[in-house]
């Protein structure tokens, strides 16, 4: 069984973890399932174990000779002591080597010298009405609405942070900080969102950003938040769990409310929740997550309220619905919505 002081290498040179990786099989999967719940802290290893076995996905081929050669190999790859070697009067020509057995060694240990400097930026886009499932390099988890896009730093081993335009909902886990000597500079390293003029920091938490028109809001769902703005040393805005925060790039107010969560955030599961909903926000909605221009033709008609639960996606139903209840009429042409 994996000691929980397993390194990176210890998971990639151990043939279990390998199997798990490259042939999974029920019971394996179970396995390393449950051995992952009970080491949560460990779990960010386990995703770069993970990813270097992938990168060096060869076959594996028996070294043939004596142990002696094959305990030699292991200490060159991971530098470690030797047992001391019983002397023999024999004398023996030079062992030989299987070419593949070599290959591999030296590829399985140049990906993992090389492997920190193999972190690049990843960028992820959603169209009208596509939302997407993101697992982080940490094992936190973003849903990105439609009309977005995220980018994942380069530096993750060190600093934990991402860059959204549009709207997404994180769900972050924490991550144990690195420790030097005896010192720890901090329990858990941060994640930090940077959206619109907003850098909003947490250390595991559920929330939503949108940042959308030059306006960015904050829903927390669950655990802390601070949100700062980047241009200014003010003191940090902190959130509990249920409020909303809005920030306006214009006036550079932060505008802070409870909130129900569960109407506010209905899109994550699929659905889009009215509650007495002002006709102009719905538009809004239109606009932001369908890509059409919406025009609404009378002032008085953008204050009506509707109440409904819509399907994510079933914008046929949505307007039948507000021309029912709203008693209004609805015309589309050309990617255009105009109510009157």
């Amino acid at each position: 069984m994996p000691s929980k002081d397993y390194k990176v290498h210890d998971f990639v040179t151990d043939p279990l973890f390998r199997k798990w990786v490259l042939a999974p099989e029920d019971d394996i999967h179970a396995y390393w399932e449950v051995w992952a719940q009970n080491h949560p802290d460990q779990r960010h290893i386990l995703r770069e174990a993970r990813k270097l076995v992938l990168l060096t996905n060869f076959e594996t081929v028996e070294v043939k000779g004596t142990a002696e050669t094959k305990a030699r190999i292991t200490a060159t790859l991971f530098e470690q002591e030797l047992p001391p070697q019983p002397q023999t009067s024999r004398t023996h020509k030079k062992y030989y080597y299987p070419l593949a057995a070599v290959i591999s060694l030296l590829m399985l240990l140049g990906a993992y010298l090389l492997y920190p400097f193999w972190n690049t930026s990843q960028s992820y886009t959603t169209d009208y009405g596509q939302r997407m499932e993101i697992e982080l390099p940490d094992g936190s988890r973003a849903l990105l609405n439609a009309n977005s896009s995220l980018t994942i730093g380069k530096s993750w081993d060190t600093r934990r942070e991402v860059w959204l335009r549009g709207e997404a909902f994180f769900d972050v886990d924490k991550w144990p900080a690195d420790t030097r000597g005896d010192k720890q500079e901090e329990a858990y390293r941060k994640f930090t969102v940077h959206a619109g003029e907003l850098d909003i920091e947490v250390l595991g938490t559920r929330f939503n950003v949108q940042q959308r028109c030059h306006s960015t809001q904050v829903i927390l769902e669950e655990g802390l938040v601070r949100l700062k703005e980047k241009q200014k040393a003010a003191m940090p805005v902190k959130m509990n769990a249920g409020e909303s925060v809005s920030f306006s790039d214009k006036d550079r107010v932060f505008k802070k409310e409870m909130i129900d969560t569960r109407t506010a955030l209905s899109w994550k599961e699929g659905m889009h929740i009215f509650d007495a909903t002002p006709l102009y926000e719905i538009s809004e909605v239109l606009e932001d997550i369908y890509g059409y221009e919406v025009e609404i033709k009378n002032k008085a008609l953008k204050k009506k309220r509707f109440s409904a639960q819509v399907p994510y996606g079933e914008v046929d139903l949505m307007i039948m619905l507000l021309q029912e209840s709203l008693e209004v009429k609805i015309v589309r042409q050309n990617g255009s919505i105009i109510i009157k």
